[in-house]
């Protein structure tokens, strides 16, 4: 009954940097649990190949100066020893990991087309299995067969995505279609003799790309660094430890530079939404702390100032 204009006033001034301070929170907050559902819905997104049964080596011959056929034999052996491991279902070669962010890019140009040079497709090198042991599936024409390996400038025989085919072929039949890389048409370089189905291919973040495949191992292929996948029946990371004896058995000087699971590669791509959802929600549960803190005070305040009344 005592309460003087000046404490109506400061009264208020609390309750509104009380209500400001709630709104924050609750803005704070809603961010927090929409950026977690974005991720949660990046993480189930289907990728188009199996994360869960795949584990990827990373080899660098040039370590041990190797020309084209020893890196070749080591390839060979690799593969071969890792099938025989117990658990593992099937080994394969590429040229590039996926989810890593980076990747191959080339412009490509068809018969009776000019291309201006931009890269407008990515490429990967792979070894026939490749597909099985990402758990990809061949929708129309082909696999790779030993015959396809592009060597001496020949006409190399390629596997596109769907990607490709809607944006290139726009719905006509992409098999024996022929292109070639660079600016303009001369002669045809690849031929298509098959589809597969649309993966992800630097990051969860991406319109699946155009993608082309080509068979660039053999014994004449330069000696780039490379990627062993392996897919097992069971826990990918069980079958870790023996493919690295299994390297240090065939030459210890040669050692693997990165190893992951598939699944792993998936979840560090999304490092920035993990960032994010965490910022977020810490940010959130301060701003929570603080309001309750305020709501407190403000509470106490008032049942203390009518507590005479």
């Amino acid at each position: 009954l005592k309460t003087t204009i000046s404490d109506k006033r400061h009264q208020r001034f609390q309750s509104v940097l009380c209500g400001i301070q709630v709104a924050l929170c609750t803005v704070l907050l809603m961010s927090a649990g929409l950026m977690a559902r974005s991720l949660s819905n990046l993480r189930n997104l289907n990728t188009g190949f199996d994360r869960d049964h795949v584990v990827i080596f990373s080899v660098d011959p040039n370590v041990r100066g190797f020309n084209s056929q020893q890196n070749w034999s080591l390839q060979q052996r690799l593969i071969e020893g890792a099938r025989t491991l117990p658990g593992v279902e099937s080994a394969a070669l590429a040229g590039r990991a996926l989810m890593r962010g980076i990747g191959l890019v080339n412009a490509v140009v068809f018969p009776g087309q000019k291309g201006d040079g931009i890269s407008n497709t990515s490429y990967n090198a792979v070894s026939p299995e490749y597909f099985d042991v990402m758990g990809m599936h061949v929708l129309e024409g082909r696999g790779f067969v030993a015959g396809d390996t592009s060597e001496d400038g020949k006409l190399a025989n390629v596997i596109v995505n769907e990607a490709f085919v809607r944006r290139f072929f726009q719905g006509q039949n992409p098999i024996g279609r022929q292109f070639a890389n660079g600016k303009e048409f001369t002669k045809p370089q690849f031929e298509v003799v098959g589809v597969v189905n649309d993966t992800n291919y630097r990051s969860l973040r991406e319109i699946p790309p155009p993608i082309y495949y080509a068979y660039k191992f053999g014994p004449k292929a330069y000696p780039n660094s490379f990627i062993l996948h392996v897919r097992t029946h069971g826990d990918p990371r069980a079958i870790i430890q023996p493919v690295r004896d299994l390297l240090r058995s065939i030459d210890p000087a040669v050692p693997f530079y990165q190893v992951a699971t598939l699944s792993e590669e998936v979840d560090r791509s999304l490092w920035q939404e993990r960032l994010l959802v965490a910022l977020a929600s810490s940010f959130g549960i301060f701003a929570m702390m603080l309001s309750a803190i305020g709501l407190y005070g403000i509470l106490a305040y008032l049942v203390s100032a009518r507590r005479r009344e």
